[in-house]
């Protein structure tokens, strides 16, 4: 039987597998159920750690398409904004927005922004015509993601509908994107624990999140493609609008 003390960081870590490549913002949740499962925040380094899990997962199923020369140069160009607002506010980021009334905030806006891209969307192009332009353009939207509540997937998909993707290729491009920030957080977590970064949770939590959400993500990408090959982001607009309604009235 599971121990509570195993089993917190194991909820943790299929919440981040879940909800990092869906619309519905994986730190958001991670403060929210965080707190719901303990009065201790289980703090950025374990964030870190699981947000490494999902990337691997990336890296694992489109290692393949990430290698051609054109495609990884506008997938790195996406990261150079969310690397410098990341680097210039990290401490800003890390103490003020960790909170439910942003969250809530930015659950509710951004959901309502995804509603309107998916209503608007020509949905025409597909990744083969992802061009520098709309790298710079995404760009342009992902540091937004650093405000828990907004979700990076969230954001990037909704620029890419705006744009005149498909859905499933705006969110195939929302994945591959992910990888250079996700590689930047890694360092930082490596950085972090020779630093001497505070360890909230016991040593073996962080390996627990870390496999947990490696599996999570993995089977969630798979399933939201074939989702989004007939259905629409409908019900993540419904659900983020929802949620924030529930944590308005109880908070």
């Amino acid at each position: 039987m599971i121990s509570e003390k195993h089993l917190h960081p194991i909820v943790l870590g299929v919440v981040q597998g879940v909800t990092e490549f869906l619309p519905i913002s994986s730190s958001g949740h991670l403060i929210l159920i965080g707190q719901l499962l303990s009065s201790t925040d289980q703090g950025l380094l374990f964030d870190m750690t699981v947000n490494s899990a999902t990337f691997l997962a990336i890296l694992a199923l489109y290692y393949k398409k990430i290698l051609k020369k054109s495609l990884m140069a506008k997938i790195i160009l996406t990261s150079i904004p969310t690397g410098i607002v990341g680097f210039l506010f990290q401490k800003e980021i890390a103490s003020l927005t960790r909170n439910t009334d942003v969250v809530i905030l930015t659950t509710f806006f951004f959901g309502i922004m995804l509603g309107i891209s998916e209503y608007f969307s020509s949905k025409r192009k597909t990744v083969k015509l992802f061009s520098i332009k709309d790298a710079l353009i995404i760009s342009l939207f992902q540091p937004l993601a650093l405000i828990p509540g907004t979700s990076r997937s969230g954001i990037t998909i909704t620029a890419a509908l705006a744009l005149g993707y498909k859905r499933k290729d705006a969110a195939e491009i929302s994945f591959m994107i992910s990888l250079p920030v996700s590689i930047m957080v890694a360092i930082k977590n490596i950085h972090d624990l020779f630093k001497g970064v505070e360890v909230i949770l016991p040593t073996n939590s962080y390996l627990l999140g870390f496999i947990a959400a490696f599996i999570t993500a993995t089977i969630t990408v798979k399933l939201l493609l074939k989702w989004l090959t007939t259905r629409t982001f409908l019900p993540f607009v419904i659900y983020r609008i929802a949620l924030a309604t529930v944590m308005l009235l109880l908070t």
